[in-house]
């Protein structure tokens, strides 16, 4: 029994900073910085001052209203007053080493600067936006790239090459200076990047075993189940990284079989007389790791995965770290492509398990009360490791399956963006 899986390709593991075609200094999608993550590298803080009067520029918590231009969460910057000849404020994201002392970055890598800003109130206009490099404050205005009666989210994009800044001694890759601000100006503020100018630059999607998930010696070619009994999950998950700059894309999954037949939708065989063979299948979106199968390894338990009683059209977890509210589904119904619509929302929203406007697992009830901070049971984090990368688990019910039969399925991962 066995998956082929489609278009695969493997990344290699360095400093980001220096690796990234697009790093994060403020994504819900994109990988790179953390704000005070603890460690030496990819470290970042959010950084404000003021003086001769003025007052410093204030920032929100994260904000998640359903308007972020990225993601699902974007920040609310308020600059109180104005800010006269003589004085002086502004904010920015500082590189800092662990113990939060200010770190420098090589960030010639790049060529962009980029970042989301939506008017609320004042003239957005009249800030100013670049880097700090060598001691030295190098930042264009933004008069001329943004629109002051524009109450949208506009892009604003910065040549880091006409700066005339040291980058490879960057202490500061976004300075935001509010000098010369005429009133109070209030903007929010989201996915904030750093980009090459590589058009080649493209999503990485690997297949790797989940014995290995912290680091696969080897990267399979097919996907394989190691137990037969109940629903289970599979020996290998997908690996989703995304590393190419679009301002809109989507990222599905589904299994196609040959032919048009309909209601396939999992691991398919063909009987002798024409009739179909279906093993269900379904999926998982996460971005941690199965804890299970790392910490406890009890055989079959370790994939054991459960269908909640009475609950019929979703799954859930059961096995060595159960989870007994049978309103939360982790697992969702894998689909096959002729049984989409893909005329309708919900059913693209029900093979969606990325995107650059909702960010992970879009349209599935994932997390408890949707709280973000409430992980699956079962499932863990790994400690440090400095990435926003997608990982999908893939499982299929085995009861009542009859033997000898080969059934094969081929699961597409789609990416789709502009």
């Amino acid at each position: 029994m066995f998956v082929s899986v489609l278009a695969f390709a493997v990344e290699p593991k360095s400093r980001l900073v220096t690796t990234r075609n697009v790093y994060s200094i403020v994504s819900d999608n994109y990988t790179g910085a953390i704000q005070e993550n603890g460690y030496d590298l990819d470290n970042i803080r959010f950084l404000t001052w003021s003086g001769g009067g003025a007052a410093a520029p204030g920032c929100s918590d994260p904000i998640s209203d359903g308007t972020a231009i990225e993601g699902n969460t974007y920040f609310r910057i308020t600059c109180g007053s104005s800010v006269p000849s003589g004085t002086w404020a502004g904010f920015g994201y500082g590189f800092i080493y662990a113990d939060k002392s200010e770190n420098v970055e090589n960030i010639s890598h790049f060529k962009y600067l980029e970042f989301w800003i939506r008017k609320v109130e004042g003239n957005i206009s009249e800030l100013k936006a670049g880097i700090k490099a060598a001691g030295s404050d190098k930042v264009v205005s933004l008069a001329g790239k943004v629109d002051d009666d524009s109450a949208d989210w506009q892009r604003v994009t910065i040549d880091l090459t006409t700066l005339n800044a040291d980058l490879e001694n960057t202490t500061m890759p976004l300075l935001v200076l509010c000098n010369g601000l005429t009133g109070r100006t209030v903007f929010d503020i989201d996915n904030i990047v750093l980009r090459t100018a590589d058009s080649s630059a493209d999503f990485k999607v690997t297949l790797k075993k989940v014995e290995d998930m912290y680091g696969a010696p080897e990267n399979p070619t097919e996907i394989s189940w190691l137990y037969f009994t109940g629903w289970q999950a599979a020996a290998q998950y997908i690996e989703i990284d995304a590393d190419k700059y679009s301002h809109s894309w989507t990222i599905s999954l589904y299994v196609r079989h040959q032919g048009d037949g309909h209601n396939r939708s999992g691991l398919w065989a063909q009987g002798n007389n024409g009739e179909d063979y279906v093993v269900p299948m379904c999926f998982r979106v996460y971005n941690g790791y199965l804890k299970n199968v790392v910490e406890s390894p009890v055989g079959d338990q370790s994939y054991l995965i459960g269908q909640s009683a009475g609950e019929g059209n979703n799954l859930y977890d059961r096995g060595v770290n159960p989870h007994s509210d049978p309103g939360w589904y982790p697992w969702i119904w894998m689909k096959e492509y002729n049984d989409i619509d893909w005329s309708k929302q919900s059913d693209i929203d029900s093979v969606t398990v990325w995107s650059s406007s909702k960010g992970y697992h879009v349209a599935m009830p994932f997390f408890i009360d949707g709280d973000p901070n409430k992980p699956a049971d079962g499932f863990d984090t790994l400690a440090g490791k400095i990435d926003r990368t997608l990982r999908v688990y893939l499982g299929a019910g085995f009861d009542g399956v009859g033997g000898g039969i080969e059934y094969t399925a081929t699961v597409v991962v789609d990416v789709d963006y502009e």
